[in-house]
């Protein structure tokens, strides 16, 4: 058996957080069905987030590629990376 282990530098990754936000879309809200009850959620779009931002549930957030809703108990925050970090509140 041969083990072999690789050791190399961490990359270094720079912030995203300089960039100019895409044009707000006109606030929208939608009716989602939460473990069986109707809520009705705000929905924004992913790529006019900025870090720093926090936003609470219920709420939609939108990309060209996925969608992600975050439910009444939580909210996100976005962090320099333009991670979107959910924590309950």
């Amino acid at each position: 058996r041969v083990q072999v282990v690789g050791v190399t530098q961490k990359p270094r990754v720079r912030s995203l957080g300089g960039g100019k936000a895409a044009p707000a879309a006109p606030p929208s809200r939608r009716r989602v069905v939460d473990q069986g009850r109707e809520v009705e959620a705000r929905v924004c779009q992913r790529a006019a987030l900025r870090p720093g931002e926090q936003r609470e549930g219920p709420l939609i957030v939108e990309q060209y590629d996925s969608t992600l809703y975050v439910p009444d108990a939580f909210g996100v925050r976005i962090d320099e990376h333009l991670n979107l970090i959910g924590e309950r509140r």
